[in-house]
């Protein structure tokens, strides 16, 4: 897939400024103050948008969407794109992260191989980004945990104490315990999980194989 086809590729990503109701101001929590709600989204621009990403926040939340790249810049430089490199940078653009998928591509080349889990982590160049990963990660360590893969991962998520223990506790090898690997490996300072854009990747794949034929 050439970067003509991406150069043509009708994406719009836009933030739009929305006064917030009351309501939205009393359930306001961490951005409380904020008079103003702010509307993040990628489209493909057509007669009737194709919506690739869809979010809503407060100031903090504008600030990190506008030093976000323009993804059909990150769609251009990807090593190679498919649906798995599409699934990794559209993921990104909605989490809390305002990092630049391919610097943290570029970034992933000091990863150590890891056998264990390596084809787990492969789609996202050796990171732990996907809620999906983090679950398989955990499945396929040996543990004398009953905790359930799901609320592990949730709980992981919330940073509560039993969870983070479980976390420290499993080992993937000699000197690596899952913890150590998600603190290497995850984008964010909170080591967050997210779920992944699949959606959102399918829409975008669909109509780049339906505009290259």
């Amino acid at each position: 897939m050439n970067n003509n086809l991406i150069n043509d590729l009708p994406l719009t990503q836009k933030i739009i400024q929305l006064e917030k109701t009351n309501s939205e101001v009393n359930a306001s929590t961490d951005e409380m103050n904020d008079r103003f709600l702010y509307e993040f989204s990628i489209s493909i621009d057509l007669p009737k948008p194709i919506f690739l990403l869809h979010s809503k926040g407060g100031e903090s939340f504008s600030s990190r969407v506008s030093n976000l790249p323009p993804l059909k810049e990150v769609l251009s430089n990807l090593p190679e794109l498919n649906f798995d490199s599409i699934l990794f940078a559209l993921t990104i653009y909605g989490t809390i992260s305002n990092r630049n998928p391919i610097e943290l591509i570029s970034n992933s080349k000091r990863f150590k191989s890891i056998p264990d889990v390596d084809d787990i982590l492969k789609p996202t160049y050796g990171y732990i980004l996907f809620a999906h990963q983090f679950e398989q990660i955990y499945s396929r360590i040996p543990s004398t945990s009953e905790y359930d893969i799901v609320t592990l991962r949730k709980d992981w998520n919330k940073k509560k104490p039993e969870a983070v223990d479980i976390v420290k506790e499993t080992k993937i090898s000699d000197g690596l315990s899952f913890y150590d690997l998600v603190l290497e490996r995850t984008i964010e300072d909170n080591h967050f999980v997210w779920n992944a854009n699949f959606k959102g990747a399918k829409l975008l794949w669909g109509y780049l194989n339906k505009s290259k034929k």
